[in-house]
């Protein structure tokens, strides 16, 4: 869905008796609110991409839309969601964290193709390295330190026995505690791209992989 289909959409649902105001026609929808607790029975694909001048607070997980029917899902932003059957999944929200993704990929045991891009930040300071280009510890040092993270990380894990391909974009070191809390296949497709210009991401993705 784009915003440019919006005005149908809430006519659509006019027609079926809910109660919805007409936004403004711009990139300022708020679609999270829009689609709060509805049910959608027949929604089975859905991408929406939002503008990226709106502010946002930390990723709500309440009053999820559902969505039985629905297998492929790509969104810029995290709206929660109830969509047990879904089998492609592509987020890109720089506020989510590996236990968000937890949560989501728990209530999406079918998933098999799972793709992320942003976010995942974790404690160690990459996003330093990012903005100042240059590393914030000794490379070799990278190990150990996710290895701490690990540690400290809760002992939950998440099963996904459908999952063929997972892709991580310019993501954070918690994509290395999110594959490892998750029980993958013996066969999967794996792809990283992270920032290369850093040495450090370069360290990053080796050991990413190799899980």
């Amino acid at each position: 869905i784009a915003d440019s289909d919006q005005s149908a959409l809430i006519e659509q649902w006019r027609r079926q008796g809910h109660d919805i105001q007409d936004p403004e026609h711009d990139w300022q929808t708020d679609w999270q609110e829009v689609l709060a607790g509805r049910i959608l029975p027949l929604l089975e694909d859905l991408i929406l991409l939002e503008g990226s001048s709106r502010v946002l607070g930390p990723p709500s997980t309440e009053d999820s839309f559902v969505a039985p029917a629905l297998r492929s899902c790509r969104l810029n932003r995290y709206i929660p969601f109830v969509a047990p059957a879904l089998r492609d999944f592509s987020l890109s929200d720089p506020r989510m964290k590996w236990t968000d993704y937890l949560d989501i990929l728990e209530a999406c045991p079918l998933l098999s193709l799972l793709m992320i891009t942003a976010g995942l930040w974790s404690s160690l300071g990459e996003q330093d390295a990012i903005s100042r280009d240059r590393p914030i510890m000794a490379e070799e040092a990278l190990e150990v330190s996710l290895a701490d993270l690990i540690k400290n990380a809760s002992s939950r894990t998440v099963t996904m026995a459908h999952l063929q391909s997972i892709i991580l974009v310019k993501v954070g070191f918690e994509a290395y505690l999110l594959v490892k809390h998750l029980v993958l296949p013996h066969r999967l497709n794996v792809g990283v791209s992270t920032y290369d210009k850093v040495a450090l991401f370069r360290g990053f993705a080796t050991l990413l992989e190799a899980q």
